[in-house]
């Protein structure tokens, strides 16, 4: 967010608009079936506000039909301040995963929403070591998995501020990067307990606990330290949705 001469916040409405009614960000891996998952979506969630990261858009063709909220949305920055700090985020996180699956992670952050993983996907994060937690639980039919998209939902929100402000507070301790990592791990723990449902009841990975900060922080500990106020949203707990422990999708 930016401030014009006078002090005062200044954001397009269309980014207020998603904030408030984002359910959710599209993350796919270089090598995803997108078109398979896309018209899936579209076609079981088609009342979801769903956003797409620009570089997907850079990478694949989603066809116009599904864009403008039937159900996704291009994404946009905030400010340039937010595309900055991104940016050089995004720099850090290609090292280890493809780029544009680093900034779907950083829009989810920017966005205050959960992150909607495929199945490469979440095989990808999970092998850089950014999932930090997985609750575990059966193949969900289209019903299940509906109601847990909206939990996912409350673990970003209910968790966004605090987790903001616990970075922060640890960076200006000159805490270490396993340190930030310890206290991901802990509130993904005590967060785990709203999936009663589905917890232990079946090995399929279903919601998704990432964390990216303790390794940027490793890389380059300058670059989160020196975040202005307004790039902090860069650096909230993430928590996924596993699509591919959707029966109906997996099976399509």
């Amino acid at each position: 967010m930016c401030r014009d001469s006078w002090g005062r916040y200044l954001v397009s409405e269309r980014y207020i608009y998603l904030v408030k009614n984002l359910r959710g960000v599209l993350a796919v891996d270089k090598n995803s079936d997108i078109d398979r998952t896309i018209k899936w979506l579209s076609r079981k969630y088609k009342y979801r506000d769903l956003g797409v990261p620009p570089c997907i858009l850079e990478n694949r063709v989603i066809s116009r039909e599904y864009l403008d909220g039937n159900p996704f949305h291009l994404l946009e920055y905030p400010d340039n301040t937010i595309r900055e700090y991104l940016s050089r985020f995004v720099d850090v996180l290609s090292k280890k995963i493809w780029s544009c699956l680093a900034e779907s992670l950083l829009f989810a952050s920017v966005y205050a929403s959960p992150l909607h993983l495929d199945v490469d996907a979440y095989s990808r994060l999970r092998d850089a070591g950014f999932v930090i937690h997985v609750v575990e639980g059966p193949l969900l039919d289209d019903n299940s998995a509906k109601l847990h998209l909206r939990i996912v939902d409350y673990s970003v929100l209910d968790s966004y501020i605090d987790s903001i402000s616990e970075v922060a507070s640890c960076i200006s301790r000159s805490c270490s990067s396993s340190d930030l990592q310890s206290m991901r791990l802990s509130r993904a723990t005590r967060d785990e307990k709203r999936y009663w449902r589905i917890r232990s009841k079946g090995d399929y990975p279903v919601v998704v606990y990432l964390d990216y900060v303790h390794y940027v922080y490793q890389a380059d500990p300058l670059l989160v330290a020196s975040a202005s106020r307004d790039a902090r949203i860069l650096l909230a707990q993430l928590v996924g949705f596993n699509l591919g422990s959707i029966e109906s999708l997996a099976l399509s």
